[in-house]
């Protein structure tokens, strides 16, 4: 599998096409008219490489607040928007409770019985 930042030149000069990305529920900023996995019908799989930051549980909640909001500050900027863009990315900030929700969404994807959730096995290659 290739990145999306190393196809994106190939695709907008119509040289491949690209059938799905894996961004989460949102097309990706740098190839819009790509569909997502979802829209592709595939819509129990996702395959998004995420960041994000974690702390031990039980971590008091304005500790987890204030860790919050510097990131949202820190991800908004426009260098780091920029940065992240130009290796193919898209930032999803998110709330600490949207986060866990997608984390836990990431590792069911990564089942081992993708199976079970109507996902279809990996394509193989001759």
């Amino acid at each position: 599998m290739w990145t999306r930042a190393g196809m994106t030149d190939y695709v907008k000069a119509g040289k491949i096409r690209m059938l799905a990305v894996s961004n989460g529920q949102r097309r990706s900023e740098q190839l819009p008219d790509v569909p997502t996995f979802a829209e592709a019908g595939l819509r129990n799989y996702d395959v998004t490489a995420w960041a994000g930051l974690v702390v031990p549980a039980g971590t008091p909640l304005p500790i987890v607040e204030k860790l919050a909001a510097a990131a949202a500050k820190a991800v908004s900027s426009a260098s780091f928007r920029a940065h992240v863009a130009k290796g193919g990315g898209t930032i999803l900030a998110s709330s600490p409770a949207e986060f866990e929700r997608t984390h836990a969404f990431s590792f069911r994807c990564r089942a081992r019985d993708p199976a079970s959730r109507g996902v279809p096995p990996p394509l193989r290659q001759p």
